[in-house]
């Protein structure tokens, strides 16, 4: 009898257990936890407060991982404001103070509608109509579908308040930290994977490791979208930021918050007007040149034509076909020209000065490419504030591509090997950043001066589809620009 009783108290205890974990999916971050600390040894990061309190109630380990970061400041890409902010695997949580004693004091950042920002153009995240399918849940809010196996886990993982509404239909896609292609689906704060290996068991659906997809060296800023083929980035003494955009030939100037501020440029071959604008670069007084095939224009900052020079050819001061170009504190302009595989330095008026370059595999020398694929050669160019000046040899076929470093008048100083170089940009102290393409999408690099790594962020750009420019500012901070047909954007990171 008392060995009835003990089970029948035991069972009572559990069933509490239970009923207080589902009621606490939706539980304020309380005060039981305000003065306490948990350390995770696995990745060496602390949870305390109402991040712990949040973390235990809606799910912990099964639902968000392990803390990646310790909290500070940071920017919510979604509504440009800070907050104290934590990673965890599977989630950014964001402390909301003005909503203390209430269930909205931790939120979670929305990593899945960040992550498909600008992925509007697959099939899986157009607008669909309801399935009609036995058990599905139609969301006209998003018009998207969920059922089966996903949608049995959203309703009891916590639904709406820990996932969001969905993003996406069902569909295959590869997970970048395996490898392994899986039946997914995106909702605002995550992405569901499909594990049929584990059917029937709590494994069968798992959740997307967004953020540690996420976090890394850079802190995101700001974003500026909705212009596509966003082919290059500038800024400015005051932290401005200017955008080349190829694909309605014009030039556009944001603040330093990525606030439009002006835009000029129209498609012809008078003076003010480009044919297919590659490349932008800002002096120190403000002047502002644009490189358009084989011609390069300086404007003033508010976009009058000063003067523009070039014509197509393979003498001084002509070019063959211009892919980026670069100024150095002097205003003297440096030019990335592949087809003639060489590097051309003008003074601030267009004045040429020296040239340097020829085909071959040695120092000081570029790889013909592909002309039709724009491959090859001398491809993207910085200079640091040293004058140093960083090209990428853009290698197309089997040969490795390269990062060379001359000083400001072509003299080589060293190389170091590269992947598939897409953007380069440089910071006043000589650091080095490159765009690439790899194996499961875009690479950001940091290199010291010497070409050494300093730290890989690629995979937690918020949803850019290739790198096409790269700008730093006074600050410090990195502008990334990304270009394609309806995904382009101008990013700001901050290097944490």
């Amino acid at each position: 009898m008392i060995g009835s009783r003990t089970r029948f108290l035991s069972l009572w205890l559990v069933m509490l257990a239970f009923l207080g974990l589902g009621t606490g999916m939706l539980a304020p971050a309380g005060a039981s936890a305000a003065g306490e600390t948990q350390y995770f040894q696995e990745t060496g990061h602390s949870v305390s407060g109402s991040f712990l309190q949040y973390w235990r109630n809606n799910g912990g380990l099964d639902i968000y991982g392990y803390p990646i970061s310790d909290p500070q400041q940071e920017v919510d890409p979604e509504t440009g404001k800070s907050f104290l902010t934590q990673w965890f695997e599977r989630a950014r949580f964001e402390l909301h103070p003005e909503n203390a004693g209430t269930r909205y004091e931790v939120l979670l950042g929305l990593l899945g509608k960040q992550l498909v920002a600008t992925r509007q153009d697959l099939s899986a995240f157009e607008e669909a109509q309801p399935s009609g399918q036995s058990g599905n849940v139609y969301f006209p809010e998003t018009k998207h579908n969920l059922g089966g196996t996903f949608k049995a886990y959203w309703e009891n993982h916590g639904g709406l308040a820990q996932f969001g509404y969905p993003l996406s239909e069902e569909f295959q896609e590869l997970n970048p930290e395996d490898g392994k292609t899986y039946t997914v689906q995106y909702f605002e704060r995550n992405r569901f994977e499909q594990h049929p290996e584990f059917a029937g068991t709590r494994y069968e659906v798992e959740l997307g490791l967004l953020g540690k997809q996420f976090w890394g060296p850079l802190a995101f800023q700001a974003q500026q979208t909705g212009q596509r083929f966003t082919v290059s980035v500038a800024t400015d003494h005051q932290d401005n930021v200017y955008v080349v955009n190829a694909d309605i030939r014009h030039v556009f100037k944001y603040d330093s918050s990525l606030r439009y501020l002006a835009d000029w440029g129209s498609w012809g071959d008078n003076p003010g007007q480009f044919q297919d604008p590659r490349g932008i670069a800002v002096d120190s007084q403000g002047n502002v040149f644009v490189a358009d095939r084989f011609m390069i224009t300086r404007f003033d900052s508010k976009g009058q034509v000063i003067n523009r020079w070039g014509t197509k050819g393979d003498g001084d001061g002509q070019f063959a076909a211009i892919r980026s170009i670069a100024v150095d504190g002097q205003g003297n302009l440096f030019v990335a020209d592949p087809g003639n595989l060489r590097i051309t330095k003008f003074d601030n008026n267009g004045k040429f000065l020296l040239k340097w370059g020829s085909e071959g595999t040695g120092d000081g020398q570029f790889l013909k490419g592909d002309k039709r694929l724009h491959l090859g050669g001398p491809a993207d160019l910085a200079v640091d504030g040293q004058g140093n000046v960083y090209v990428t040899n853009d290698a197309s076929d089997e040969r490795a591509s390269t990062i060379q470093k001359f000083d400001n008048n072509g003299k080589f100083l060293i190389k170091w090997s590269i992947g598939i170089p897409t953007a380069l940009g440089a910071d006043k102290e000589g650091n080095i950043y490159l765009g690439g393409i790899g194996p499961t999408g875009n690479t950001f690099t940091k290199y010291d001066p010497s070409g050494h790594v300093i730290y890989e962020a690629g995979k937690q750009m918020f949803g850019l589809a290739g790198i096409s420019g790269i700008a730093t500012d006074s600050q410090g901070n990195v502008l990334i620009a990304s270009s394609g047909y309806l995904n382009s954007a101008v990013q700001k990171y901050r290097q944490r």
